[in-house]
């Protein structure tokens, strides 16, 4: 048919898919890495797509992507896992109301602190903050490292 038979002519035209140009990947981690500890520096912040792009010197697009292919997570995402992540450290160290403590954090309100909170562990800060298990802070180190590993 001819339908296949245009097929089979832009398969042979079409160049093979080769492995990435190593300067390609190493941009593409250089990038990451540059906005992952801008990230974890500033994680109270919500930076604009735009501003993250802007300061790693490429597009949004690109830095979408990219960002998606080197942690397997969305720039949204890895920023929610930092301050999940941190909020743990300060849950078993200050005494802090939860509303302040959300707030510290870069949460728009209590309640989507506790909502994120409950999404990753299946219980409330306030449950963590009365019992903070070992097990539970373990289970999210290896959740974390597992999907930015990916």
């Amino acid at each position: 048919s001819v339908v296949s038979n245009a097929d089979s002519y832009w398969q042979k035209r079409m160049k093979p898919k080769s492995s990435l140009r190593p300067v390609c990947e190493s941009y593409r981690r250089d990038v990451v890495e540059a906005v992952k500890e801008r990230l974890a520096k500033e994680y109270w912040i919500n930076h604009s797509l735009s501003d993250l792009a802007r300061s790693a010197h490429c597009s949004i697009s690109k830095l979408v992507r990219i960002f998606r292919i080197e942690t397997g997570l969305s720039l949204h995402a890895y920023q929610q896992h930092v301050r999940i992540r941190t909020s743990l450290q300060l849950l078993k160290d200050s005494h802090c109301d939860l509303s302040d403590l959300a707030a510290q954090l870069g949460f728009a309100n209590h309640s989507h602190f506790t909502t994120v909170f409950r999404r990753q562990f299946g219980i409330t800060p306030s449950e963590f903050k009365r019992d903070p298990s070992f097990s539970l802070v373990k289970r999210f180190v290896e959740t974390l490292a597992d999907r930015v590993a990916g």
